[in-house]
């Protein structure tokens, strides 16, 4: 078993930290029964919120009888997704671009003047490799009403890049 979350919604911060640790003892409890156990280093606690003064809490708890400290990190990395705590999606965005210019880059060696692949193979490596990597997730952070320039500007800066 890899990758999985506790959700906990209401009104109250330490409502929602009580609501966390009962579900994490729960899991600890049902885990052992099956002889599988969770991996203290790979827990994270993220609290989703777009108020400016609002914190993310530290959750203390027990683990397996060992005191365990969770931290909460500037950004969350989840099946692919890298969410921060107000769902900006910029840290996101920043990282597939960085590997779309990677791409970019690779192809531009593939397809030199001399010995390189036909532009036509080019862009259908384009197309098939680069677009794919640098758009995972956006229906996610997508919205066509009302469109976050800022990152659409990011991804096009590797098509720009991609086109020259």
């Amino acid at each position: 078993m890899d990758d999985f979350s506790f959700l906990a919604i209401s009104n109250n911060l330490e409502t929602n930290v009580s609501l966390l640790q009962k579900s994490l003892d729960r899991a600890v409890d049902t885990l052992t029964r099956i002889g599988m156990s969770i991996d203290p280093d790979k827990c994270n606690l993220m609290r989703f919120t777009w108020r400016r003064s609002d914190t993310c809490p530290v959750l203390k708890t027990k683990l397996y009888g060992a005191p365990l400290t969770i931290l909460p990190p500037p950004t969350i990395h989840w099946l692919g997704f890298h969410l921060d705590r107000k769902l900006t999606f910029t840290h996101h965005v920043n990282l597939l671009s960085k590997k779309g210019h990677a791409t970019v880059s690779g192809l531009k060696v593939l397809g030199n003047t001399i010995k390189g692949i036909s532009p036509s193979n080019l862009q259908l490596l384009y197309k098939t490799v680069v677009i794919p990597a640098i758009t995972y997730g956006s229906q996610l952070w997508f919205n066509p009403k009302k469109p976050y320039k800022r990152l659409i500007k990011k991804l096009e800066q590797v098509q720009h890049r991609a086109l020259i």
